[in-house]
């Protein structure tokens, strides 16, 4: 009898140092950031015009459902844009609020939803004849757990974006 309460306090003082030190995660590294980069073969016009076309986000956005309107006008900072994406059979929407705009150079938007904020900032950079589009992310959790968990999956977060911004290039490069 004695051995099994002996057994039942290690495994709970186990899982209470597990707990802790998972929870700290969230304490130390608040928030994630992480960038992505494209190379594309088309110039810096057409590749901000595709990009900027609601249209086309079904052709590059993992999941893509939909987007409505919320306020204010088209590439105007401060409207908002609800996103709608399905992930695992589960609708998820997000309120996207642009931030920064700059014809062909500058799109910024910060990306509110259930567990996130995420601060976006898509720059484009004419290289030779074609264009980079270059992607900062912050990603920061609406609480300590998702704060301690974000950190565990960067490197997920990173590929997965990586992998839309890959469908993005083709996009481009394959609409005249």
């Amino acid at each position: 009898m004695r051995t099994r309460i002996k057994a039942i306090k290690y495994i709970v003082g186990a899982a209470a140092i597990l707990t802790i030190a998972f929870l700290s995660i969230g304490l130390i590294f608040p928030e994630v950031s992480y960038e992505n980069k494209v190379l594309v073969n088309k110039s810096i016009e057409h590749s901000f015009r595709v990009f900027n076309n609601p249209m086309k986000l079904k052709d590059w956005i993992t999941g893509f459902k939909k987007i409505s309107h919320v306020s204010g006008f088209p590439n105007e900072v401060g409207s908002q844009w609800e996103l709608t994406i399905e992930e695992d059979g589960e609708e998820i929407s997000m309120l996207e609020e642009l931030t920064a705009y700059e014809l062909n150079k500058l799109f910024a938007l910060k990306i509110d939803s259930e567990v996130l904020t995420t601060y976006v900032e898509i720059r484009f950079e004419e290289v030779g004849s074609g264009t980079a589009i270059i992607v900062s992310n912050r990603v920061i959790g609406k609480n300590i757990f998702f704060r301690s968990l974000f950190p565990l999956y960067k490197s997920y977060l990173a590929e997965t974006t990586q992998a839309d911004y890959e469908k993005l290039k083709s996009v481009i490069e394959s609409t005249e």
